[in-house]
């Protein structure tokens, strides 16, 4: 390994390009003007909530003990389950 190359595999994961490519740390759930949720303990309960969805999926990711969201994924099992309790309820 070479210099440089050791250098980008000490950085954090978010900034060595490449590395987890489409993931983004979970705080981008909250944080942000395009943040799907308001608060951490809202994210939190949705990914209870929807945490087979969300695995089967390949939403998250743990990279050295840190947490990493693919949000067009996330965004999917999202609507996913709000269209399915939305009909659930609705449905005659």
């Amino acid at each position: 390994m070479t210099k440089q190359s050791s250098t980008t595999a000490l950085q954090s994961p978010s900034k060595a390009s490449g590395l987890l490519d489409g993931f983004e740390p979970i705080s981008a759930l909250w944080e942000g003007s395009g943040a799907p949720y308001p608060s951490r303990s809202s994210a939190d309960w949705a990914m209870r909530r929807l945490r087979a969805d969300l695995a089967r999926e390949g939403a998250l990711l743990r990279h050295c003990r840190k947490l990493y969201v693919r949000l067009d994924k996330f965004r999917e099992v999202m609507v996913r389950d709000a269209q399915r309790s939305f009909t659930a309820r609705y449905d005659d």
